[in-house]
């Protein structure tokens, strides 16, 4: 009878050290795992879609953690799985770039190797060159969408009031002369040398180029 009583006791003993002590040295039960394994690391690349150059400063933002691409068009995040979330499932990204087309794409997540490049469409006009000779302001725009697809060039001068020293700005539309291809046009306009705001500061000119979309290009140049 002694002797089953004191198994009983060192049975209930054992039982409550298991419960006080750190069971997960006995059990082999790792609680700082379960923590992590709802962490899920995303990384990927953004290039230009049209040179294949790595596009910087491009937002990521997937499932709503933000983050940025580097110099190297690369990124990484680390996404947390929800209480009601699971891996095998998609998750949205978009990507978005001042000058491209926003890019909207998703990404089924698993445990490991989660990766998802992306190739972006610049959008805006590119100013390629311009020129000031006499009067006469010309400027070469290029747009991967096509020359189409460029709604307005104009310059922007300044006027030197000769009595006050003020400067006043003023804008003058470019219409399109030639077309050099289906992406590239020649732009021009002539500047008086004088109006009523003052004389022409032949000092320096900027060139804007806007498209259907509004995406701009804006460049200064010297007369």
């Amino acid at each position: 009878m002694k002797s089953k009583t004191f198994h009983i006791f060192i049975g209930a003993l054992a039982g409550v050290l298991l419960v006080c002590c750190d069971s997960d040295k006995y059990f082999g039960y790792n609680y700082s795992a379960e923590k992590l394994d709802n962490r899920v690391i995303v990384a990927g690349q953004v290039r230009d879609f049209f040179t294949g150059q790595p596009v910087a400063n491009t937002t990521v933002n997937f499932g709503g953690v933000i983050t940025s691409t580097l110099a190297d068009g690369s990124y990484q995040l680390v996404y947390l799985l929800q209480a009601d979330e699971g891996f095998g499932r998609a998750v949205p990204v978009t990507f978005s770039r001042d000058k491209y087309f926003p890019l909207q794409s998703s990404l089924v997540i698993y445990p490991q190797d989660n990766s998802l490049d992306a190739r972006l469409v610049y959008a805006a006009p590119i100013i390629r060159s311009s020129t000031f000779q006499d009067s006469v302001c010309t400027a070469t725009v290029f747009d991967y969408q096509g020359v189409t697809d460029i709604d307005s060039v104009f310059a922007m001068v300044t006027y030197v009031d000769v009595d006050s020293g003020y400067t006043v700005p003023r804008t003058f539309p470019m219409p399109l002369q030639s077309q050099l291809d289906d992406h590239t046009g020649v732009f021009q306009t002539v500047v008086k040398d004088s109006l009523d705001a003052g004389r022409l500061d032949r000092h320096r000119y900027r060139i804007f180029a806007i498209d259907k979309s509004n995406f701009t290009d804006a460049r200064f140049f010297f007369f």
